[in-house]
């Protein structure tokens, strides 16, 4: 909603004609909403450092676990803000903004464990081949750090992991987002620029 606010409210153009850089712009309102983010979820995630205290195995590993978590989270946090802030630059009204951002989400994050799901039930595809498939969730990295203990007879499943493809995905993503967003924007201020 970072660009739609602003047309909504008529200060875009003010802010096109500033002497600050449109790169600076772009990064001040990135920064703002990742720090918002990244605190409110600090909030809640540090309840992860008892998996380090508590955990079972050896604390090393879970030491290399709870930093692969903290990854996924702050590549999860770092791609929703620049997706958000992209559809509030390429559509004109926040609400518009806000159900495509949210439906894209859901799509990227829930349909792939959906679809794993009804696979895994119902066809006999190769497991490791399904999971691998559901690189763009979250959900599948975090599942994909640590070995599983399954079932009544408590076998151990090692998962296929995911999470070095998701997060290569979301920084991919986010980078190509905010290149998008810095050339969009300077282009808009160069139109002012030259409308003046």
């Amino acid at each position: 909603v970072t660009f739609t606010q602003e047309r909504e409210r008529r200060t875009l153009e003010l802010l096109m004609t500033t002497l600050v850089r449109p790169l600076q712009v772009v990064g001040g309102k990135f920064l703002a909403c990742c720090r918002l983010s990244f605190f409110l979820t600090g909030l809640v995630g540090i309840t992860l450092l008892f998996f380090v205290l508590v955990g079972q195995g050896d604390r090393a590993g879970r030491v290399v676990a709870l930093s692969v978590y903290l990854l996924i989270l702050a590549v999860t946090i770092v791609f929703e803000t620049s997706l958000g802030m992209f559809f509030s630059m390429v559509r004109r009204s926040t609400l518009q903004s806000m159900i495509v951002t949210y439906a894209t989400i859901l799509v990227l994050f829930g349909l792939p464990m959906a679809g794993q799901a009804l696979l895994l039930a119902f066809s006999d595809f190769d497991p490791k081949l399904i999971q691998s498939l559901c690189f763009t969730s979250p959900f599948q990295a975090a599942w994909s750090v640590t070995p599983k203990l399954l079932g009544e007879g408590q076998n151990l499943e090692i998962p296929q992991a995911v999470w070095p493809y998701y997060t290569l995905f979301g920084a991919i993503l986010s980078v190509a987002f905010l290149v998008f967003m810095n050339a969009r924007f300077q282009s808009w201020a160069n139109r002012t620029a030259r409308a003046d």
